[in-house]
């Protein structure tokens, strides 16, 4: 099947000149989503994998995967007009599909490389349940660019995001920020039990309207 993903013009997705130009072009003009989530897919290697309780239902785990890849790639991903932010920005069904799409090709991929890292917590069919179900999700690693954010790395002014409800201010001045040295991706799969068993409600049921509304979850 034919997926469609989008690129949001430039004068939705507004990038601060102050951003070198190679980059900014890149991030404005740059490759569709398909083909970046396949760089990803093909050149990412896996920091960290662990099995993750979940503190409101404490017989369910997720994995939770941390894969290493090239900061370019991740800046392409986070930030660009055709990237997993952008997909949401157009609407919260768009980004579920680009989502699920991420997952269905970054899955068999750490899956290939955990067959040779066993780990006794981890059995490899427990984490490909994990994250080949719906409610799994891909997302930028919040490192020390989100902890102690740089002013120099507000240069995403999208107006329906800073527009947003004084409630969500935080998430709002998040999302302006565009990491360029990021070098990490992470993967949280869906929650089971240990013996495989699906969580039947969701987490976080507004994640895909607040990455829509917002550009942050």
């Amino acid at each position: 099947m034919h997926i469609s993903f989008k690129r949001i013009p430039s004068k939705d997705w507004r990038i601060s000149s102050a951003i070198d130009g190679r980059r900014r072009r890149a991030l404005l003009r740059g490759r569709s989503f398909a083909n970046i989530v396949k760089a990803i897919a093909k050149h990412a290697t896996v920091l960290t994998h662990k099995r993750a309780r979940i503190d409101a239902s404490p017989e369910y785990y997720r994995a939770e995967v941390t894969l290493h890849v090239k900061a370019m790639m991740v800046d392409l991903f986070h930030n660009s007009c055709t990237g997993y932010r952008a997909q949401y920005y157009h609407s919260a069904k768009t980004g579920e599909v680009a989502n699920r799409y991420a997952l269905s090709k970054l899955g068999p991929r750490v899956i290939d490389l955990l067959s040779k890292r066993h780990k006794r917590t981890c059995p490899l069919w427990w984490v490909r349940k994990s994250l080949q179900l719906p409610a799994a999700k891909a997302w930028i690693h919040q490192g020390p660019w989100l902890r102690s954010p740089k002013k120099g790395d507000r240069n995403l002014m999208v107006n329906r995001w800073l527009g947003a409800n004084p409630p969500k201010k935080k998430r709002v001045l998040w999302a302006t920020l565009t990491p360029a040295t990021e070098l990490r991706i992470d993967l949280k799969g869906a929650p089971l039990t240990l013996t495989g068993k699906p969580l039947t409600t969701r987490l976080k049921p507004r994640r895909s309207k607040d990455i829509h509304e917002v550009g942050f979850t």
